[in-house]
């Protein structure tokens, strides 16, 4: 603030020698002196004004890159939840159904995180990226829960799950792992931009 009110002390110094050379009453004096103090405080208060304004914007701008590295980082653990009960389904679907869907799986979780995933705005992500990692998470945990009980179905009248099924599972479990990546790649970006 120091160096920003120098400029104005020097011209109203250099204002006020040529004034001074001339002979002047006191009550002449005293009206520059008022003019030119009047002057500085104006400028002193503009001076004030854009830093504090300036100030304000960069605590602004850190609390919206603190929100937006929180949001992700929920996100980025949320997605990993659901990559961890598609692997389960999918080595479910994949593996030995009968037993491992009754003992490891519960759609219901899968369920909770479409919810969750849902509920995101998305104009509130940061990239594109992010966009579209939550939109295939978001359709990826409500196709899975649906696509576990064709797989209990075909067991039960077939007695093995089918191969487009068993493809289908393999889809889903790899769509999750790009999501997984993308925003684990946008929390480290993200947090590298402190």
């Amino acid at each position: 603030m120091r160096l920003a009110l120098a400029p104005v002390a020097a011209a109203g110094v250099a204002i006020a020698r040529p004034v001074y050379h001339r002979s002047m009453d006191g009550q002449t004096w005293a009206a520059w002196v008022q003019a030119t103090g009047s002057i500085l405080a104006v400028v002193a208060a503009f001076v004030v004004s854009y830093l504090l304004h300036r100030s304000s914007l960069k605590v602004l701008k850190t609390q919206r890159r603190d929100a937006r590295i929180g949001k992700l980082q929920v996100l980025f653990a949320l997605a990993e939840q659901a990559r961890m009960l598609i692997e389960k389904a999918n080595a479910g679907i994949q593996g030995d159904f009968p037993t491992y869907h009754e003992r490891e799986f519960d759609s219901s979780d899968l369920r909770g995180l479409h919810e969750a995933f849902a509920a995101v705005t998305l104009p509130d992500l940061p990239t594109g990226n992010a966009v579209f990692a939550i939109l295939r998470l978001k359709e990826v945990t409500r196709q899975m829960p649906t696509l576990v009980q064709r797989a209990v179905d075909e067991f039960g009248e077939q007695g093995e799950v089918s191969a487009v099924t068993c493809s289908d599972s393999e889809d889903l479990r790899q769509t999750t792992n790009w999501a997984f990546f993308k925003l684990r790649e946008e929390c480290a970006a993200a947090e590298q931009s402190l």
